[in-house]
């Protein structure tokens, strides 16, 4: 009995000597004979984005066509669906979610709502706002309240600029919901130019929502951005197009990922959903990425051998690119995806998802 008790604590004391040298390994960069194991800040994973910065160059000239959620005062903006009521409830408001973009359990600082919105109609708006988890649609923190509202305003815009103190990860932000309750004097509705989250988690990021549920009027109705998903019902259609390509006639994309500078990027890929507006249109398509500045990274087929070609206007066309000259942070940020398009009948286009999707880690 001794003997065996003894074995088992040598076995013990082995197993804890191990653990701590692993432990070690992955806390700095530590030498175990001849194997090197580096700490990674941010491990391998991919991420990817929609496009919420959208232009259409149909006719020549871009024409932007961007979520009314992205900017403000670029003149796109979105109204409620429904009206809201004279005075704040608990079942009327706006959820709006956003996708998980960033790496997980990174820490963020200056996590912000930027929030710009007035009354769409002839009374006062007013908001408060509570930031819930997408998973659990638990409260995390509430700003403003019925009883002293976040702001007010008439018809003209609001602008409030929020601490999210709850969300102190990327986690939480990866998972976050933003509830925007409103009233309107009127019993109308209220108009957003601008509702955004941004911080700082190795590299700036600001974030779009990318879905969520408008409840003003008491019956849920389901928000999607355009280019989250293919096949869900909810496009972006362009204007008519020429015969022939043109480099000045085009649906231009912008992506925002916020990699940090010296991330190792390993992979790169571009998915595009796209149809024609009217079957047997034939419309066709080729690709230009190019960085943040214009300077061009790569095509991807061209005007005498197009990517892709469709007929269909019920069958989406699905391209996927390997961006293999995508390779830097710099290249990763702020990358634009020109989309060159012909219709044989100068017919228009349907677009139902444009996505970048980047493997990187960060030393």
């Amino acid at each position: 009995m001794r003997r065996a008790t003894l074995l088992g604590l040598l076995c013990l004391a082995a197993a804890a000597a191990l653990a701590g040298a692993t432990v070690a390994a992955f806390s700095a960069q530590t030498a175990n004979g001849d194997n090197t194991v580096t700490a990674m800040k941010v491990f391998s994973g991919t991420r990817s984005v929609a496009a919420y910065d959208l232009r259409d160059a149909s006719s020549g000239t871009a024409a932007n066509r961007s979520s009314p959620f992205l900017a403000v005062g670029d003149a796109i903006s979105m109204d409620s669906l429904q009206n809201f009521p004279t005075a704040f409830a608990a079942t009327r408001y706006v959820d709006l979610d956003f996708e998980p973009a960033l790496p997980e359990a990174t820490a963020v600082t200056s996590p912000t709502l930027n929030l710009t919105f007035s009354s769409a109609g002839a009374g006062t708006a007013c908001v408060y706002a509570e930031v819930r988890r997408q998973s659990t649609n638990a409260v995390l923190g509430t700003h403003g309240s019925a009883g002293s509202p976040l702001a007010c305003t008439d018809g003209t815009w609001s602008t409030s600029t929020v601490t999210l103190s709850s969300l102190t990860t990327t986690s939480l932000v990866n998972d976050a919901r933003i509830r925007l309750y409103a009233r309107e004097s009127t019993g109308g509705k209220i108009r957003v130019d601008r509702l955004t989250l941004s911080g700082t988690a190795d590299a700036a990021f600001i974030r779009t929502p990318s879905d969520g549920r408008d409840v003003s009027g008491g019956s849920p109705i389901v928000l999607t951005w355009s280019q989250v998903t293919s096949g869900d019902g909810w496009t972006f259609a362009s204007g008519n197009w020429t015969s022939a390509f043109s480099t000045s006639r085009y649906v231009q994309a912008t992506f925002d990922l916020g990699v940090p500078t010296g991330a190792t990027i390993t992979g790169a890929t571009l998915k595009h959903s796209y149809r024609s507006a009217v079957s047997g249109q034939n419309t066709c398509t080729y690709v230009q990425i190019r960085t943040s500045g214009g300077t061009l990274i790569s095509s991807h087929g061209n005007a005498g051998t197009p990517l892709s070609c469709t007929t269909s206007s019920s069958t989406n066309t699905v391209d996927t690119l390997t961006l293999s000259d995508v390779n830097t942070a710099a290249e990763v940020n702020g990358l634009v995806a020109r989309v060159i398009v012909r219709n044989a009948s100068s017919g228009a286009s349907v677009h139902d998802e444009l996505r970048l999707s980047v493997t990187w880690s960060l030393s």
